[in-house]
């Protein structure tokens, strides 16, 4: 048996190494960040088809759930990414644990109340993307044959 498995191949060492596994892994941060531009930078605008009026609740709400979202997936990805770099899986937290940490933090219960209010703006935001997203057939691109 070589180094880096175990009898059943239960664990397998990533030729890779810590660091390969840390920057898939990052791929959470990458998201996180993500969100947060397509927030500050309503991103999300070119996509959708809506009158005036009806954008000027939906931008608002749509850039707040989007941030929201983004700030929960950093403290996830920060968590999984030093755990798979120090080679520490119990390092690794969740949502849940990401939230516990958000917590304990000083003013963490009233975090939590805006997370919690932010991740209801991105609910919603997912709602309103289903009626208002236009999705292909816009200008420069082929129409049905």
């Amino acid at each position: 048996m070589h180094a880096g498995a175990r009898a059943g191949g239960t664990d397998i060492r990533l030729a890779a190494g810590p660091l390969g596994g840390g920057c898939r892994r990052g791929g959470i941060l990458i998201a996180g960040f993500a969100h947060i531009y397509k927030g500050v930078t309503a991103g999300f605008r070119r996509w959708f088809s809506a009158s005036p009026w009806a954008m000027l609740w939906i931008d608002p709400v749509s850039r707040f759930g989007l941030i929201a979202r983004g700030l929960l997936f950093l403290p996830v990805g920060c968590f999984v990414v030093y755990a798979a770099i120090t080679l520490k899986a119990d390092q690794a937290r969740g949502l849940e644990g990401a939230l516990l940490w958000v917590q304990e933090l000083a003013f963490g219960r009233l975090l939590l109340g805006i997370a919690g209010i932010g991740l209801v703006a991105f609910g919603v935001y997912s709602v309103i993307e289903t009626f208002v997203c236009r999705v292909g057939f816009g200008a420069g691109t082929a129409g049905p044959d």
